[in-house]
């Protein structure tokens, strides 16, 4: 049985949106081929409504070179931001997921998709920590510093 993922689209849709959605299409696809479905759920929700912008994540900082930073979208670029913590049990088996997607699928997709955590601990040693003893270190992680992405992503 082929793995088959459905997007549903309430309201009027441009042409230029309908060509865009094409090309998610076309990439998820790709991204999906050879994932077993039944040990993969993939979930897309959009809260945004048509037209408006992404919500830029600012003043986070990057726990390998301590830079504080923005978490930009490029166009036909899909990102996952998992926003997790060290002492939340429930959020450790996603994390490894993203882990493993990278250590399978990242050199195949490139620049095209990105896995990032950005961790709510608080401190930024703590997520150093936890990502080299979990070995999490292809996915890029963040700590939330001074950003509003809590807020702004209801995290």
């Amino acid at each position: 049985m082929r793995n088959q993922n459905l997007i549903m689209v309430e309201g009027s849709v441009s042409g230029k949106q309908v060509e865009a959605m094409k090309t998610f299409k076309e990439t998820f696809a790709s991204i999906m081929e050879g994932i077993d479905p039944k040990t993969a759920v993939t979930e897309i929700e959009v809260k945004k409504k048509p037209g408006e912008d992404y919500v830029q994540v600012n003043e986070v900082q990057n726990i390998s070179t301590g830079d504080v930073t923005s978490i930009e979208h490029k166009p036909r670029q899909v990102i996952l931001v998992d926003i997790w913590a060290t002492w939340c049990p429930p959020c450790q088996k996603p994390m490894g997921h993203n882990q493993h997607m990278l250590e399978t699928r990242g050199e195949e997709w490139g620049d095209r998709v990105r896995i990032i955590g950005v961790s709510i601990d608080n401190t930024v040693e703590a997520v150093k920590k936890h990502v080299k003893e979990k070995g999490w270190e292809k996915v890029e992680h963040f700590h939330r510093g001074a950003s509003t992405i809590s807020q702004d992503y209801g995290a």
